[in-house]
C-alpha cells in the first residue's frame, strides 16, 4: 500500500506529501531530495510547483486523486507527486481541525477512502472536487 515508517506502512501521497509540506513551510522551496528524485532528475524540484499543479486543474488534466490514492511513494510520477504536496496543502491549511484524525485513521490501517469517510464524510470524488477548489482559489498567479 505504500511506504513503511516504523512497522506499518502509508500511502505516498501521505509520506511524500507531508514531508515536503514540512519543507516547503519551512524553507519556501524543496530541496530535501529523495534518492528516487535525485536519480530521475526531477525537474519539478525546481520549477514553481502550484503553478504547474493549478495549469493541470485548469485545464481538467489532473488525475483524479482514488487513481493514486494509495500507492506508494514509488509509484508516484512528478506530476502525481506535485499533487500529494497540494492534497496535504488542502488537508492542513483548509481542514487542520480534522488532519490528525484523518491520519489517526490511516496509521490505524484504513485506506485513505476510508479515512476521508469516516473523518469527513467525502468520498475521494468529493476530496477531488473540494481540492480542486482549493488549488484554483489559491494557486493562481496573482
Amino acid at each position: 500500500m505504500g511506504d513503511p515508517v516504523g512497522s506499518r506502512k502509508f500511502p505516498g501521497w501521505i509520506t511524500e506529501g507531508y514531508a515536503h509540506f514540512i519543507e516547503i513551510e519551512t524553507f519556501g522551496l524543496c530541496r530535501n531530495e529523495c534518492i528516487g528524485e535525485v536519480a530521475t532528475k526531477d525537474p519539478n524540484l525546481e520549477s514553481d510547483w502550484k503553478a504547474r499543479v493549478f495549469g493541470f486543474v485548469r485545464k481538467g488534466k489532473d488525475p483524479q486523486f482514488a487513481t493514486f490514492a494509495d500507492r506508494s511513494t514509488q509509484e508516484l510520477t512528478p506530476l502525481l507527486k506535485n499533487l500529494s504536496w497540494s492534497i496535504v496543502d488542502f488537508v492542513l491549511k483548509e481542514h487542520k481541525d480534522k488532519a490528525g484524525d484523518l491520519m489517526r485513521m490511516i496509521v490505524g490501517g484504513k485506506t485513505t477512502a476510508q479515512g476521508f469517510e469516516a473523518v469527513f464524510k467525502w468520498s475521494l470524488a468529493r476530496v477531488h472536487e473540494e481540492w480542486r477548489k482549493y488549488v484554483e482559489k489559491n494557486y493562481a498567479q496573482k
